[in-house]
């Protein structure tokens, strides 16, 4: 009588822990989404009281573009590159950057398309990601690869980025 009372108490404790694990809702997936959610309407509400104008940002969309009348493509594509370069100095080692063909737009931009290869650490590519972004050009990255380097702690990066030419700079 005693081991039918174990195997019910084992049975019932298997059901239990099963039941449990599987067939309840994660509750701690809701409690995260709900604090993610708390802190991102936080931010919008913090954003939207501070009344940012564009002129506040003093940025001039003009100046995050090359201009067509006063730049050339080659010109053009000859100072993304330095923009790279320098971004690269002293973190990572630049293994290829590689031209891409000139793009027919009809459009109001050119994209400007660089092959860009290079060999560093995790940490020196974010910082060479910041570098980019604190220089006064607008750059995407597209295609991005990474790959470890056998017997080195590097990573091989590779990326196509992209800068832009505006055609009627008005």
């Amino acid at each position: 009588m005693n081991t039918k009372k174990i195997l019910l108490l084992l049975i019932s404790l298997v059901i239990l822990v099963n039941y449990d694990n599987y067939m309840l809702p994660d509750r701690s997936e809701l409690a995260r989404k709900i604090t993610l959610l708390q802190n991102k309407i936080a931010r919008e509400k913090r954003l939207n009281a501070m009344k940012i104008l564009p002129e506040d940002l003093n940025i001039e969309a003009k100046s995050l573009f090359f201009d067509a009348k006063t730049t050339s493509y080659s010109k053009a594509m000859g100072e993304l590159q330095h923009i790279v370069s320098d971004a690269a100095s002293n973190l990572c080692n630049v293994r290829n950057i590689k031209w891409a063909q000139m793009a027919a737009n009809e459009e109001a931009y050119e994209k400007l398309s660089l092959d860009v290869s290079l060999e560093c650490t995790p940490g020196n590519f974010l910082r060479f990601i910041n570098r980019l972004r604190s220089k006064n050009k607008l750059v995407t990255i597209h295609n991005l690869l990474l790959g470890p380097v056998p017997k080195k702690s590097t990573l091989i990066v590779s990326f196509q980025l992209h800068g832009y030419r505006i055609k009627d700079a008005d």
